[in-house]
C-alpha cells in the first residue's frame, strides 16, 4: 500500500497486488480524502497502479471492485480502460447498506484505448 500525495500533503491511499501468479492476475483498490473528490485524482491513481501492474508486476488482467451506489467510482474504472464483469454478492451482514459490489475488469493491459490523456501531471506526486 502506498499513500497517495497530492501538493506534499497525504490525500488517500492505493494498492495494487497479485491475487493469481499463474494467470497474472492481479486487483486493485484505492480511497481519497473526499475534499479532493471530482478533480481528476482518482483517475490519476487508477492510471499509476495500472502502470505498476503492467511493468513492476507483470499482470495480464487488473481486476477492481465498487459500491454499486458508487458512481463516481464506477466512471473512474471505465475511464481507465476497464468494462463492467459481473455483480458479485457479499457474504455476510450488509455494510453500510451495501450487499453487493460491481466487478470490473482490465484485460488485457496494455490496451487501455480509454485512458484520460489530457490529466494534468503536474500537481500529482509519484506514489
Amino acid at each position: 500500500m502506498a499513500a497517495v500525495l497530492f501538493s506534499g500533503k497525504v490525500i488517500g491511499s492505493a494498492s495494487i497486488w497479485v491475487t493469481d501468479e499463474i494467470h497474472g492476475v492481479g486487483e486493485l483498490g484505492y480511497t481519497l480524502n473526499p475534499e479532493y473528490w471530482g478533480q481528476g485524482l482518482a483517475t490519476e491513481v487508477a492510471h499509476l497502479l495500472i502502470t505498476v501492474g503492467k511493468e513492476r508486476l507483470e499482470l495480464n488482467t487488473v481486476e477492481a471492485t465498487c459500491d454499486p451506489r458508487n458512481t463516481a467510482s464506477i466512471r473512474v474504472l471505465e475511464k481507465s480502460g476497464f468494462v463492467f464483469a459481473e455483480r458479485r454478492a457479499l457474504v455476510g451482514e450488509p455494510i453500510r447498506g451495501r450487499n453487493e459490489s460491481l466487478v470490473y475488469v482490465l484485460n488485457p493491459l496494455g490496451t487501455n484505448e480509454n485512458r484520460d490523456a489530457s490529466f494534468d501531471h503536474q500537481n500529482m506526486e509519484t506514489l
